[in-house]
């Protein structure tokens, strides 16, 4: 009797977790709301071992998969996420995505937004190869339309790369305000872009508030975090105190900063009414939380989603516009 037991209670769970990866694969093809209803419908533990099952996995192979994404730890320290770390975000905050997902422009955005969604419920790169878009990245030219009077601030300049593919895009300006942390990238930055005129270079970092923060830098990967521990030193700026022209257009890619330097350019978004171009993938939260900030600065704006790497669910790009 108690085999008979045993083999009930076995063959009800490959049961559910059929039926949960059924209702992934259905999500796929019928939209975001269906993929909210896996949340809503399913406790985590069941979808995570419905994965593993799925995946033919250990369930502690799954959980400690590395997806991309950073997390905040208690401490308030970044740190890298994991599968776990990730759906639990995506079920604590699933009425966040709803909401941003209310917002989103276009059925091309759409599609993006479910499948990145999706791969934080199961990792299946299937979800991410779907949507790779081989750019440019952050200067797609069916959203981003720009002119001879454009005043562009590139938050993030790293070697200059990004005002390169701006220009080479066919991106038009009157001025480009190039923004880099690093002394080393900054040199570079000039190096590459000095046959350009109208470059102001600024190596400082941009957050919310005017000041002074600790910085590691990560030579080999080319970036810069933010750190409480004692590292470099670097000056911070609001982007609402440093410059004084009317902005056109801003792209932001800065390691996880992107929400600071957002709530330091309140101004500018609400009185310029720039293009925006934000990475969202940096941490878990920021795929909904910056949008959302964005919208709450001044709801006019419109929002759209492109996706620029093919291996993971990095380098998202989130496209405001008015």
């Amino acid at each position: 009797m108690s085999e008979l037991k045993t083999t009930t209670k076995v063959n009800a769970c490959q049961s559910l977790y059929e039926n949960i990866i059924f209702h992934i694969n259905k999500a796929l093809n019928d939209g975001f709301y269906s993929t909210a209803n896996v949340v809503r419908s399913f406790k985590y533990e069941d979808v995570l071992c419905a994965v593993a099952c799925n995946a033919k996995k250990s369930v502690e192979d799954i959980l400690n998969r590395q997806v991309g994404l950073l997390t905040r730890a208690f401490d308030g320290q970044q740190k890298k996420g994991t599968y776990q770390s990730s759906i639990i975000e995506v079920y604590a905050n699933i009425h966040h995505y709803e909401r941003f997902y209310s917002k989103i422009h276009d059925d091309k955005s759409r599609h993006v937004f479910n499948n990145l969604v999706l791969y934080r419920i199961q990792p299946d790169l299937r979800f991410i190869h779907s949507i790779y878009d081989p750019g440019p990245q952050y200067y797609d030219n069916e959203i981003i339309k720009t002119d001879e009077n454009e005043i562009f601030l590139d938050i993030g300049s790293s070697i200059g790369d990004t005002i390169l593919s701006y220009i080479n895009s066919g991106g038009k300006y009157r001025r480009i305000y190039a923004y880099e942390l690093s002394d080393e990238r900054m040199k570079i930055c000039r190096e590459n872009t000095q046959k350009y005129e109208n470059i102001i270079y600024r190596q400082v970092g941009v957050g919310d508030e005017a000041g002074v923060q600790n910085f590691v830098e990560y030579i080999k990967d080319g970036y810069m975090q933010v750190t409480n521990r004692d590292a470099n030193k670097k000056v911070i700026v609001k982007l609402d105190d440093d410059v004084t022209e009317h902005v056109t257009f801003i792209k932001f890619d800065i390691e996880g900063m992107e929400m600071d330097a957002i709530k330091g350019t309140t101004q500018l978004i609400q009185k310029c009414k720039p293009k925006l171009a934000i990475s969202i993938y940096h941490y878990d939260t920021d795929f909904w939380e910056i949008p959302l900030t964005i919208y709450n600065i001044n709801s006019d704006y419109r929002f759209y989603l492109r996706h620029y790497y093919k291996n993971s669910n990095m380098e998202t790009v989130l496209y405001a516009v008015i």
